[in-house]
Formats: C-alpha cells, structure tokens, sequence
C-alpha cells in the first residue's frame, strides 16, 4: 500500500550541506500547518515579549532558521508547525513577508 505522505514533494531552502536542494520564496501565510490535531494554530497568538525576544534574535541572525515544506494537491505545508507559527506572527506585525 502506497504511503499517504510519498506524494508529496519536499522542498528545501539552499545550504552549502546541500548541493541538490532547492530554494523557494513564500509567504508563510499561504503556507499550512500539517498536524491538525494541533488545534486552529491558524490564529493562535504568541506572548508579545517572547515575539520580541523572537523577532529580535531572527533580525539579528546571520542564518535564520529554515522552514521546510512539502507541496501537496498545489498547497504548501510546513514539516515543523512552531517554525510556521513564529513566522506567521512576523508576517502579521509586518517583520516577515516571505520565508
């Protein structure tokens, strides 16, 4: 029986570790989370300080970290929700318009 998940297609942002990957530019809003037993992380909100302790370390960093994600039926979803999650709040408050 064919896996559910060998359809779909990862795709990864550019490292030196990693000659054959592939870069993308999107929005993290039009990304989805991939585990809905997570709750409607959609519109979940993070503490206003960590955000800031957040945003200010990824501003600041050299090599933010990477989100990966896997195309599916033409929709984007993240492999790790709380990556998304942190860049969705960045996109709301104007830090982040694409990953």
């Amino acid at each position: 029986m064919k896996s559910y998940f060998s359809s779909w297609k990862p795709f990864w942002k550019s490292s030196a570790n990693a000659p054959h990957a592939q870069t993308l530019t999107l929005a993290p809003s039009i990304i989805n989370f991939t585990d809905s037993s997570l709750g409607d992380l959609k519109h979940s909100v993070i503490d206003e300080q960590l955000m800031i302790d957040i945003s200010t370390k990824l501003i600041e960093s050299v090599s933010p970290p990477k989100l990966q994600v896997c195309a599916h039926n033409n929709q984007w979803f993240a492999l790790n929700n709380s990556h998304l999650l942190v860049y969705r709040q960045l996109e709301r408050i104007g830090l982040c318009d694409t990953v």
